[in-house]
């Protein structure tokens, strides 16, 4: 006999949220586009062409989120913050592994022929520098597509992604969902967005991904 175990936070979403086929088009069409901003973002720090496809898009609570960096294999994560407030709140987090943030910096900062040294000096800033203008390719999909008046603060460097998504599913709501993203990077490394709205508005976020809800965006 099989016996499944279903997580306290699991069967309250199971009840009070509804993720419909036209939601998950809708989230499919912003992701699409987040990840055609995020290549030509790229691609302008490089120098050359940077291909960016998306490998999985996935909502979950955010314990099942947090447990998943935490019991993968053992690696930090660096990225930035954007803190999302209006019509909704929430969290929106940029990240790649600790391993792939130097192999991405030392290629952007090459370009500059910098000497070792002084590419280890501008590291940190480089990093925040492109993590933020990834974040905000992927807000400007987002608000691009979702007719709310919302706005963003400031992007925050992170160090430890996984420790502040352990903390806060530790002390915050247990039925938070993750709208988490993940991108494969035509260097051989993956990008993650993670997008955490507020419960108290996150059916009206449901409801605005909606794909007939969502405003005909012109490609640039």
């Amino acid at each position: 006999m099989n016996v499944m175990f279903e997580t306290p936070s699991e069967l309250y979403l199971r009840k009070n949220f509804l993720i419909s086929a036209g939601m998950m088009e809708g989230l499919n069409r912003i992701n699409k586009a987040g990840a055609k901003r995020a290549q030509e973002a790229l691609s302008g720090f490089l120098g050359r062409e940077a291909f960016v496809t998306i490998e999985n898009i996935t909502i979950l609570p955010l314990t099942m989120q947090a447990q998943k960096l935490r019991n993968g294999p053992r690696t930090d994560y660096l990225g930035c913050h954007i803190r999302i407030f209006g019509e909704i709140q929430a969290e929106l987090y940029c990240y790649l592994r600790s391993a792939d943030t130097k192999v991405l910096i030392n290629a952007i900062l090459r370009n500059y022929h910098l000497r070792p040294r002084e590419i280890a000096s501008l590291e940190q800033s480089a990093l925040s520098e492109v993590t933020g203008v990834l974040a905000n390719s992927y807000w400007q999909a987002l608000h691009g597509h979702i007719p709310l008046n919302w706005h963003i603060s400031t992007p925050a460097a992170v160090s430890r992604i996984e420790r502040i998504f352990t903390l806060a599913s530790r002390i915050g709501h247990y039925d938070s969902l993750v709208f988490h993203t993940e991108l494969a990077i035509s260097l051989g490394m993956r990008l993650n967005f993670c997008l955490i709205p507020g419960v108290d508005c996150l059916n009206r976020l449901l409801q605005s991904l909606d794909a007939d809800h969502l405003r005909y965006v012109i490609p640039n």
